[in-house]
């Protein structure tokens, strides 16, 4: 096999490669060479870089020395040579000297004086550094701080003086030693109750040495005291501790003492106990109002306990109690406070000459006679009062409940309704509080028109005097005709008040007329008349008809007799108008309302809501102002607001708003007014409901055909 020139061709190429590799071989060495085919410098050819160097502070007191230590940072083991830049304004330096730290010298230090007389109060000089045969490093500022010579003093951490009573004194000694570098010579200001012993006087301490320094604690009040001690000041670095604890030489139980108020004597007292804490009697001054009855001069036994009555005098029932008083001894004084409101309310008749019952007008039966009876508040607080009686007698509605203020009188109309003629006798009570004053009354029923005019006491009737015969008769008492005047009909067709003796009340009582006597029974066919249609009322409320409709009319009728819907209200002219009232929230089932409280006060209110009910009498729908109790009302200073839920959802209501007070009395705060809750929103029309079903499937087969095409990669489907 021969080998042609074309395979060698290559392999001619290679030997001028291999020629100058051979002989240029032994000048460059491939393990001289850096990365980038570079020659490498030698370690011996690398000049050292400059070392680092810190700054350098000090501080020193004027007229002494002191050593500043200078460093420098380097990675090698050689000498660092410290070099000064520059020198000091103020003082003098000597060095630097090398110092060594394990071998290395990378150290120095220099020697800083301060002279004596200076008003400096800092100094700066500038040193380098560098290593030998290198380069200097840049230069780095010394501080040296200028400063006078001061006592560093210490004290004790804590000093305890025990338990001192108040008026006496402890004395204990306070070690200082002072580790400054000048003398402490001053006058120490201590905390009250701590004091010098020697007051005034200079305390001294030089240099290295101590003293002692007295104090004095001399508490002024009871209890544990602790204050905090230093001679130098609040900036001092050492201080101490006092504490000590103060007892009281006397106590006075209670410091606040509620006097109570005797009904009797009219004076408010109350009873205060002082007791002896030391082993000595003490003589005790009390200092009091001149309305505060006790003695100025008090003795209490060692170790024992008095008891002191007190007694507090006011001008008026109405007046309060609000006074102290102070009990001393020597320096220590207690004070006791004197609380006491106004007596409270006490009911009592208004008229002087109140002969303590109350006779009340006869009355028919089944009727009622009233007498009205005035009662005052004679104490010094307002009350309210709930007045109740005894049957057969009553208290009108408008009298049961009411507020009396101090002074204040109100008259009561107190009634008699029996279904039985006789005498009667109950109490009407009224109470206010834990205040109570009962009121005995006394009342006749008569059953004819005719006995109104009959004598309180049977007996007080003229008997003819007995004759001297038995068997003749004694004759009948006469009495003069009397003239039946209009006064005396209208009187007793009123059917108020006693009928009036025509000649004066010299002839006994009237006669009565026919047309008077026929008044009962008209009276007697009324009262048999309402009394059937009550009863016909209540059969109609129980018994159903079969008929649903008519079932829930009378039902509706029932509840609006019940109620009283459509009664008019009580109006009070005297009872503050709300005029300014607003909508503040419309919701589905509820409206919000606010106005502002009339002249600030704190009132009731009430809404009336207008409604239409079914008249079965007239045959149509009547519109009656119903009460409307579903209502939330708050109130916040001035500012009232009204939640009247329980609505219908869309609807629109009338309704009436009321001022009420404690008199039961109303007042229309505004006219009528017109809200509606919240529109109902309408349904959407055919057309848009269309609208949206086309683009909605629209919008689906669009999705649905990209969704196809992903999954099938973009290729359409062959058929």
């Amino acid at each position: 096999m021969k080998l042609s020139s074309r395979i060698l061709q290559p392999f001619l190429w290679l030997l001028p490669v291999v020629a100058i590799t051979s002989a240029f071989g032994d000048v460059v060495a491939p393990q001289e060479l850096d990365e980038k085919g570079k020659r490498k410098r030698n370690l011996e050819d690398i000049p050292d870089p400059a070392p680092a160097v810190r700054p350098a502070s000090a501080s020193v007191i004027r007229g002494q020395e002191v050593e500043i230590i200078l460093q420098a940072i380097t990675s090698t083991r050689k000498q660092v040579v410290f070099i000064l830049r520059s020198k000091p304004q103020v003082g003098t330096v000597r060095g630097p000297f090398p110092m060594t730290r394990d071998g290395v010298f990378d150290r120095a230090k220099v020697i800083y004086s301060c002279p004596p007389n200076t008003g400096a109060t800092a100094d700066l000089f500038h040193f380098a550094a560098r290593l030998e045969g290198g380069v200097i490093s840049a230069q780095t500022t010394i501080t040296v701080q200028l400063l006078d010579a001061t006592p560093e003093l210490e004290l004790p951490a804590s000093l305890s003086f025990g338990d001192v009573i108040i008026g006496e004194s402890v004395e204990k000694m306070v070690r200082v030693k002072n580790t400054g570098t000048a003398g402490y010579h001053g006058i120490p200001s201590l905390p009250a109750p701590w004091y010098a012993a020697l007051p005034g006087e200079k305390f001294r301490v030089p240099v290295g040495e101590s003293a002692d320094f007295r104090v004095l604690f001399a508490p002024t009040a009871s209890g544990g005291q602790r204050a905090r001690f230093s001679l130098g000041g609040e900036g001092a670095k050492s201080f101490t501790i006092f504490d000590g604890t103060g007892l009281a030489p006397f106590t006075v139980y209670p410091p606040a003492l509620t006097l109570t108020y005797d009904s009797v004597s009219g004076v408010r007292s109350g009873v205060i106990q002082i007791s002896n804490t030391t082993d000595e009697a003490k003589s005790l001054d009390i200092i009091a109002d001149e309305s505060v009855g006790i003695a100025r001069k008090i003795d209490v036994p060692a170790a024992k306990s008095v008891t002191i009555p007190v007694s507090v005098m006011t001008t008026s029932d109405s007046d309060g109690v609000k006074t102290e008083l102070a009990v001393r001894w020597q320096s220590h004084v207690q004070k006791v406070k004197l609380r006491a409101g106004p007596e409270p309310a006490k009911l009592t008749a208004a008229e002087e000459n109140f002969s303590g019952r109350l006779i009340l007008p006869r009355a028919l039966e089944r009727s009622e006679r009233r007498a009205a009876f005035t009662i005052t508040n004679s104490g010094g607080k307002p009350g309210s009062v709930f007045a109740s009686a005894t049957a057969p007698f009553s208290v009108r509605d408008e009298d049961r409940e009411f507020t009396l203020a101090p002074g204040d009188t109100r008259e009561v109309l107190i009634g008699i309704r029996a279904l039985t003629s006789g005498l009667h006798e109950g109490t009407v009570r009224f109470v206010s509080g834990e205040n109570t004053f009962e009121l005995p009354v006394r009342g006749s029923v008569v059953a004819k028109l005719s006995e109104l005019n009959a004598p309180e006491d049977p007996e007080a009737a003229p008997v003819a005097p007995a004759a001297d015969d038995a068997s003749t008769p004694a004759p009948a008492p006469t009495q003069p005709a009397s003239v039946v005047t209009p006064e005396i009909v209208d009187s007793a067709f009123s059917g108020l008040g006693e009928l009036a003796d025509p000649n004066g009340g010299n002839n006994g009582p009237a006669i009565v007329s026919s047309e008077m006597l026929n008044l009962e029974s008209a009276l007697a066919e009324a009262e048999a008349s309402e009394r059937d249609a009550e009863e016909s009322f209540r059969k109609r409320k129980t018994v159903g008809t079969g008929d649903p409709v008519a079932d829930a009319r009378r039902k509706l009728e029932t509840f609006i007799f019940q109620k009283g819907f459509g009664k008019p209200r009580k109006i009070v002219k005297s009872i503050p108008v709300v005029k300014n009232a607003r909508l503040v929230e419309r919701g589905k089932q509820h409206i919000t309302i606010a106005w502002k409280a009339p002249d600030g006060g704190t009132y009731d209110y009430e809404f009336d809501r207008q409604r239409l009910f079914y008249q079965e009498m007239t045959g149509k729908m009547s519109k009656l102002w119903v009460p409307h109790t579903s209502v939330k009302i708050t109130q916040s200073g001035e500012d009232v607001t009204a939640r009247i839920e329980e609505l219908e959802y869309g609807g629109q209501f009338s309704f009436r708003l009321y001022t009420h007070d404690e008199s039961r009395g109303y007042s229309p705060s505004t006219p009528a007014f017109n809200i509606a809750t919240q529109e109902r929103k309408p349904p959407l029309s055919w057309g848009w409901i269309t609208v949206i079903a086309i683009g909605a499937l629209l919008v689906g087969t669009i999705g649905y055909q990209k969704l196809r095409n992903r999954n099938l990669g973009g290729r359409k489907v062959r058929r």
